[in-house]
């Protein structure tokens, strides 16, 4: 099964379906004996360097599907995530101890019933045999090992739910929660823009050059990285690979769905836009506009002029409205309804969706077809050949990795095993093709990028088949010379030097409103547009101030009528804000509705705490070395 899951990692259906059971894989490490090559000890345990460098990497796999294009090396610093890899480690291996040791272990009847009760294992919600084996022989793992990492994820999840139990919530802890973010006010209040202030900055070099020097981190090249691989092709194995008839149609009946089209329309429509909530007159309105438009279609008029004449469909000027092939599912289900009850040719009744009114013509229809295995034996056959190619390319990369990582060295291992190395010599950054490297998952190219030096990688998954690569040398981001960047050092210091004058231009009206208890008397002084808000509160803000963080909103919402002011500018996404409350309402109205909501997320948050406390006093009663500091 690890196989398996290191090559389809990127399976949202084995992610979706057998979550728990990734989970369990990724988080968790092994544990050995015996201290070299040993980074720590719990009570005699040792967990590897080796387990740890496997661990780290699953973890940032794991950090950067949650953040997606926002992880970065700067996050993985502000996370500590290579000590907090070493922690989980060390936590998993206290809490699997803890839980033998109080008879939380999981039994054979909860193992099987997990098992029973996995969607993707069952037909008509009941287990499936077939798709339990055919799992079992797609990740390449037995039953028995399978059961054995369910038992162990419950056993994890058991010794948590029994420490969580503890937490309790309080009638108290319900009302000030919900007063909190129940409370509604009104706000006068001064936008400042940075912008504005702009023109009031004439930098010097002098100057520019100081700001160069004093924030020199940010304006450095990329770190570049030098790599050796080796390449396995998955090709070079294709002319070797023999398929059976049996296995062909086994393959076909395993994968019948794919091979299954739904019903297809080919419709073109004319929009008229309406508003859900509009008034009912301009509803009206619209309405006959759209029918007689219909009854010119209807009459035979060229319906794809029409739609250029009348559609507010944007796009319907350039293709007369032709929305193509689509299914059932594509369409809201009003417009579905409508094109899947006509035949080719006819013209639909008026249709009123959330856009607003459709008139609807189907041009062809797609009837639902599944291809038989004569039709499709062919590709089958390929894609059954391929993908056997690539599981062997597959395990000759993994047991090169294997040979490569007991010799420490990728290019002894090739040249042992007489394979070409490519890209030893060249340095690239995390923007630069990886050699050979044409089809690199991104996640893969990071795994790359924070790996120590010499480290050697799993076999990582390409366009031709399999690389197994080595990080040979790390060169640190480099100064990039003032004379090349003086334009953009120029446009930053502005910038930086510009939210100053405004943060300080927001100090200053606060000082003044507080002097002449009024910020509309103050903002006019300074000739300033003074805002008012709706009502709002914590959970509904104000429309206009939706860019407001939580904790600057926490502080709009401490504001008392007898202290009015805020005492600082507050961030609101580019801009700062000077407010004075109006206006303060609270009211437990709707307590008894929210009572249950307000309650478990308090209850999920003390147990969130207990849970830790609970793991930080298990490792204060364990005997924990460190052999290397992370």
């Amino acid at each position: 099964m690890l196989e398996f899951l290191r090559r389809h990692s990127k399976s949202w259906l084995m992610i979706v379906a057998f979550g728990f059971i990734i989970i369990s894989f990724v988080i968790w490490g092994g544990f050995r004996t015996g201290e070299e090559g040993q980074i720590a000890e719990i009570d005699g345990q040792y967990i590897s360097r080796a387990d740890y460098d496997k661990f780290y990497r699953d973890l940032l796999e794991m950090y950067r599907r949650q953040f997606g294009n926002a992880f970065s090396d700067d996050l993985i610093k502000q996370l500590g995530l290579e000590k907090r890899a070493l922690e989980m480690m060390i936590q998993r291996y206290l809490v699997m101890k803890a839980a033998g040791q109080m008879g939380l272990s999981a039994t054979a009847q909860e193992v099987q019933q997990v098992i029973l009760e996995i969607p993707v294992l069952q037909t008509d919600g009941r287990f499936d045999r077939k798709k339990y084996d055919l799992f079992l022989r797609q990740s390449r793992r037995t039953a028995e090992t399978f059961e054995q990492q369910v038992a162990e994820d419950l056993t994890l999840r058991k010794m948590e739910s029994f420490v969580k139990r503890r937490a309790l919530v309080t009638d108290e802890e319900i009302l000030a929660e919900y007063r909190m973010n129940s409370a509604q006010v009104r706000l006068e209040y001064v936008l400042l823009n940075p912008k504005s202030y702009e023109d009031k900055i004439s930098p010097v070099d002098k100057a520019l050059e100081a700001f160069y020097q004093q924030n020199v981190d940010k304006f450095k090249e990329p770190e570049k990285r030098r790599f050796s691989a080796v390449l396995f092709p998955a090709a070079q194995h294709l002319s070797g690979v023999k398929v059976s008839e049996e296995q062909l149609r086994q393959y076909y009946e395993e994968h019948l769905s794919d091979y299954r089209k739904e019903k297809e329309v080919r419709a073109r429509h004319i929009l008229f836009s309406v508003k859900e909530d509009a008034p009912e007159d301009e509803v009206k309105k619209v309405r006959g506009e759209a029918q007689k438009v219909l009854e010119e279609a209807r009459k035979g008029r060229d319906f794809s002029e029409l739609a250029r004449k009348h559609s507010q469909d944007p796009t319907a000027a350039q293709n007369g409205g032709d929305l193509g092939y689509f299914t059932r599912e594509k369409m809201v289900p009003a417009f579905s309804e409508a094109a899947f009850s006509l035949k080719p040719g006819e013209v639909g009744d008026l249709v009123r969706t959330p856009f607003g009114f459709h008139i609807i013509r189907v041009e062809d229809v797609r009837l639902e077809k599944t291809s038989t295995f004569e039709e499709v034996r062919g590709e089958i056959e390929a894609a059954m050949k391929d993908q056997e190619a690539r599981d062997i390319a597959f395990r000759e990369a993994r047991n090169f990795s294997d040979f490569a990582y007991a010799r420490k060295d990728i290019e002894q291992a090739a040249q042992a095993k007489n394979l070409p190395v490519v890209g030893s010599s060249a340095w690239i950054s995390r923007n630069d093709p990886v050699p050979e490297g044409e089809g690199l998952a991104p996640d893969a190219l990071n795994k790359l990028f924070a790996f120590g030096e010499n480290e050697i990688s799993d076999p990582l998954e390409v366009t031709k088949g399999f690389l197994v690569i080595q990080l040979k040398g790390i060169q640190p981001p480099q100064p990039i010379p003032f004379e090349k960047i003086k334009d953009r050092v120029e446009r930053e210091y502005k910038a930086e030097e510009s939210r100053k004058l405004a943060y300080e231009a927001g100090v200053s009206l606060l000082d003044a409103a507080r002097k002449g208890d009024s910020l509309l008397e103050a903002a006019k002084a300074k000739q300033v547009e003074v805002k008012q808000s709706e009502w709002f509160s914590r959970s509904q803000p104000d429309k206009d101030l939706r860019l407001l963080k939580a904790d600057a909103m926490g502080k709009i919402m401490q504001l008392r009528p007898d202290q009015p002011l805020l005492d600082a500018p507050l961030e609101m996404g580019n801009r700062y804000l000077v407010g004075r409350l109006l206006e303060k309402r609270e009211s437990d109205e709707n307590l008894e509705k929210e009572r249950e909501a307000i309650e478990n997320r308090i209850l999920q948050q003390k147990q969130m705490s207990i849970w830790q406390a609970w793991l930080k006093d298990r490792e204060r009663q364990a005997e924990i070395k460190l052999f290397r500091q992370l």
